[in-house]
């Protein structure tokens, strides 16, 4: 790919969009952790469950989830808090695992290209030079929020103790 000399999207790009995507990756499986947490099940057996939904419908269980169970206000909403801050990155990592990207309007930017056909609007998107366009360095800035979102949100799941939920679930199997 980086033969081509008019190629748009750089290494340095594709490198941030997998850095990116392992974020997510490892935000899909703390959303395995917070279901067993939740319903004291095995992880083994809750990610078998969860592994064929995608990302908005694992989020779309921990939330329906959160007003099932016996769990504190306060926590339930700090999960969701959790959830919605990884939602306002989802249009990027989709972007990222279904688009192409092309050239942005500025130096070293790229932004992705797409038919929008929900809605019967049939409107292409990443042809006009006011979209959103991104350098690698964007991208990793961004990755790295995510990153930073995963390490809070686990922080804060360990400092409720929903992961030694499962921990103990972990111990009481292997006896």
């Amino acid at each position: 790919m980086s033969n081509h000399e008019d190629y748009s999207v750089s290494i340095n790009h594709m490198q941030a969009f997998g850095v990116i995507i392992q974020w997510f990756a490892r935000h899909e499986y703390l959303m395995h952790l917070v279901v067993a947490a939740l319903l004291k099940a095995d992880l083994g057996a809750i990610t078998m469950l969860m592994t064929g939904l995608g990302y908005a419908g694992k989020r779309d269980a921990i939330n329906s989830l959160l007003t099932y169970v016996a769990i504190k206000a306060e926590v339930a909403a700090k999960i969701k808090q959790f959830l919605d801050d990884l939602h306002s990155y989802n249009r990027l990592r989709n972007s990222i695992a279904h688009n192409t990207w092309v050239e942005g309007s500025r130096p070293n930017a790229i932004k992705p290209l797409y038919v929008v056909v929900r809605g019967g609007s049939g409107r292409i998107v990443g042809m006009e030079e006011s979209e959103q366009d991104y350098t690698p360095q964007e991208l990793l800035d961004k990755a790295n929020k995510i990153g930073a979102l995963y390490n809070n949100f686990r922080n804060y799941l360990e400092s409720v103790g929903l992961l030694s939920i499962i921990e103990q679930n972990i111990e009481i199997k292997r006896m």
